[in-house]
This record gives structure tokens, sequence and C-alpha cells, in this order.
């Protein structure tokens, strides 16, 4: 069984060196912590870092081709909006590690939601629906909870 886990993994590590070199994100600029809480309409944000990268919105659109967490069956309270946010952040940390990216809980007339999020090198922030890679401004929806 170990041979079998060890190829598993060996098998993942190929996969995501081949994904690194294929994938090269242009940086866009840098933002602080600071001038990213100024950002959001939300008191209740956790930034990790002093600073970040800004990410171009082609790169962005290009590395989600890449996020198969899309194809997931919906799971309501299983994995539903939270689980595929979190599953793509953790593709992002992977391959954009130190870019503004985030997740961000939001109010809807349907009730909360949780989204990903990404800066671009104009300040702007975007939106992304991790359940079809949507993305978009947002002119609706009342952030509540931003974690980066």
């Amino acid at each position: 069984m170990d041979r079998i886990i060890g190829g598993k993994e060996m098998i993942a590590k190929i996969i995501m060196k081949c994904v690194q070199l294929i994938f090269k994100p242009v940086v866009a600029g840098k933002i602080t912590g600071t001038e990213l809480k100024k950002l959001f309409t939300t008191k209740n944000i956790f930034i990790s870092d002093k600073a970040y990268t800004l990410a171009r919105h082609e790169d962005i659109e290009k590395f989600l081709k890449l996020n198969i967490f899309k194809l997931r069956q919906y799971v309501p309270e299983k994995y539903d909006c939270d689980n595929y946010a979190f599953s793509l952040m953790g593709m992002f940390t992977n391959l954009m590690s130190g870019y503004a990216i985030g997740i961000v809980w939001v109010k809807t007339p349907k009730g909360g939601h949780a989204l990903n999020f990404f800066v671009d090198g104009s300040n702007e922030v975007w939106y992304i629906e991790p359940q079809s890679n949507k993305i978009f401004k947002n002119k609706t929806y009342k952030p509540f909870l931003v974690v980066m």
C-alpha cells in the first residue's frame, strides 16, 4: 500500500511541476495589506501578509481553466459554496502564492455565499464564482467577511 501512496504523491508532484512550468503569471503591481483593507467596505477582514502581488485579469482567466474543482458535484452542507471557494483558494495558494487573492463571504438575497476574489493591477477587486469560474465586478453583494 505504501508504494501506491508514494506513487500517487510522485504523480501529484510531477503534475504540479508541469503546471508551474506552463503557468507563469505576470506581476501587475504590488499592494500593502493596509491598502487592501481600504478596498472593502467590511471591517471583518483578515489579511495575513504585509504586502501582496497584483494579478493580471488574463492570468486569472488562464488559471481558472485549470480549476478542476468546479466539476465537483454540489452537495448541500457537505460540498457547497465555501468548499468550492476553499478548494480554489488551495489551487491559487500553490500556483499564485503571494498574490492578492482570497475568499469573501457576501450577503445575497438568498443568504450568505462564499466566493473568491482577486485584485488586479488597477487595484480593482474582481469576484470569482468558483462553481462556474465566472469573473465579475461586485455591484450587488455586500461583503461581510474577507480572508486572505
